[in-house]
């Protein structure tokens, strides 16, 4: 049985330090700053994680809270470096996020969401604001979609009574300061 939905998940948020992305909307101060590690070769882990619990808490705030974070720990400190980290929320979620440097001033640098793909945990979210929120278990979404406008792609669903739904989404915007992603299809498996 399918179901045919047309929904778009919008907001705007005003810059909160590592403002990344507003959906629909363009935000500036997109990135955030990060100190080398003591081997003054790569980027401290520490920052890493803060920067991915920061963005998940303020710019993602219709997900779950953060359970546990892992980012790479030998990330070079380098202009166009990139690495994910991985987040698991307190319902057993897991989401990615991926990063870029985007500068970097001796021992010191900035970090932005790598815009070239669309940020998994942003299609998470969105497609768990599809449903109530209280319904789905799980959402799996793949990690490496190009940032590309029109380019769609489907995430599983799995609800909470067992029953799968296949949620398909598109990019509708895409830019260096934000995403636009929405819901265009969901069926019922």
């Amino acid at each position: 049985m399918g179901r045919a939905l047309d929904s778009v998940i919008s907001r705007f948020r005003p810059s909160a330090g590592l403002a990344i992305c507003g959906i629909t909307a363009v935000l500036a101060g997109c990135s955030v700053s990060f100190s080398a590690g003591t081997d003054g070769k790569t980027v401290d882990q520490s920052d890493e994680v803060s920067t991915a619990r920061n963005f998940i808490s303020h710019e993602l705030s219709d997900l779950p809270p953060v359970q546990s974070l892992n980012c790479a720990s030998d990330v070079e400190l380098k202009v166009e470096t990139t690495y994910e980290c991985q987040a698991t929320l307190t319902n057993g979620q897991q989401v990615t996020i991926p990063f870029r440097v985007t500068s970097v001033n001796g021992n010191n640098g900035r970090v932005n969401p790598n815009s070239a793909l669309v940020i998994q945990a942003l299609a998470v979210e969105v497609t768990y604001k599809q449903f109530d929120p209280t319904i789905p278990k799980s959402v799996e979404c793949p990690t490496d979609i190009p940032a590309t406008v029109k380019k769609t792609f489907t995430c599983q669903v799995t609800l909470k009574n067992g029953n799968t739904d296949t949620a398909t989404l598109q990019v509708d915007s895409a830019t260096s300061t934000g995403q636009d992603l929405r819901v265009v299809r969901v069926h019922r498996d």
